[in-house]
C-alpha cells in the first residue's frame, strides 16, 4: 500500500505541475496576445512623415497629419500669392498667371485683382513702365482652431522698373475651407474672404535697413 501511495502521489503532484505549467503558458499567451493587439491599436494611430529634406517624424497620427495640412493650407496660399503678383509687362503670362491664382480662391480673390490690376492700374503700369512685380513673403500663418480656417500673411510687394525699384507693405488676412482637390487646385482648398491690413509704401530708408 505504501508503494502504491507513494505512486499516486507523485503522479497526482506530476499533474498539478503540468496544470500549473499550462495555466502560465495560457496567462502568457494571453498576456502576450493582449499586448499585440494594444501594440497594433498603436500603430494605427502612429504614423511616419518623411519630409523633403529627407528627415523622419514619428508620431501621433491626428496631430502629424494636422500639422501636415496646415503646411499644405500654408502652401496653397503662397502659391496663390506667387502666381497673383510675381508677375511682368507680357500681358499673356500675367493673364495667365492671375487665372492660376484664381482657381485658389473665391470672389475675394477676384475683387482683389479688381482693386489693385484694374483700379490701380497695376498691369497698365507693368506694361507702360517694362515693369515686373514680386511678392516677398515673410510669414504665413494659418490657425486651424476653428472652421472655416482663419489666417494671416506678412509680405512685401516689390515692383522693378529698369529706373527704379518701390516697395509696399502687403498684409492681408484671410479665411480657408476645404475644397475639391484638382490639377489646378492640390492642396483641396479655397482662400476666401481676403482683406488687405496694409499696404503702405516702404520708405526708402526703411528699405535701406
Amino acid at each position: 500500500m505504501k508503494i502504491f501511495n507513494s505512486f499516486d502521489k507523485s503522479a497526482l503532484n506530476l499533474q498539478r505541475g503540468f496544470i500549473i505549467v499550462i495555466v502560465i503558458c495560457v496567462v502568457g499567451l494571453g498576456a502576450g496576445y493582449y499586448y499585440m493587439t494594444e501594440q497594433i491599436k498603436l500603430s494605427k494611430d502612429m504614423i511616419v512623415v518623411l519630409d523633403s529634406e529627407n528627415t523622419t517624424y514619428v508620431g501621433h497620427r491626428e496631430t502629424l497629419s494636422r500639422e501636415r495640412r496646415n503646411g499644405q493650407l500654408r502652401r496653397h496660399v503662397e502659391i496663390f500669392l506667387e502666381y497673383f503678383w510675381n508677375v511682368s509687362q507680357d500681358r499673356d503670362n500675367l493673364d495667365m498667371s492671375i487665372n492660376k491664382a484664381l482657381e485658389l480662391a473665391d470672389e475675394s480673390g477676384l475683387q482683389l485683382y479688381e482693386r489693385f490690376y484694374e483700379t490701380q492700374g497695376l498691369a497698365n503700369w507693368l506694361y507702360e513702365n517694362s515693369g515686373q512685380s514680386f511678392i516677398v513673403i515673410e510669414d504665413v500663418f494659418v490657425d486651424m482652431s476653428s472652421y472655416p480656417y482663419e489666417g494671416y500673411v506678412i509680405a512685401y510687394n516689390e515692383l522693378e522698373t529698369p529706373v527704379g525699384n518701390s516697395r509696399r507693405h502687403l498684409d492681408l488676412k484671410f479665411s480657408l475651407k476645404n475644397y475639391r482637390a484638382s490639377y489646378e487646385n492640390v492642396a483641396g482648398a479655397l482662400i476666401t474672404n481676403i482683406e488687405v491690413t496694409n499696404e503702405q509704401t516702404v520708405e526708402a530708408d526703411e528699405q535701406k535697413k
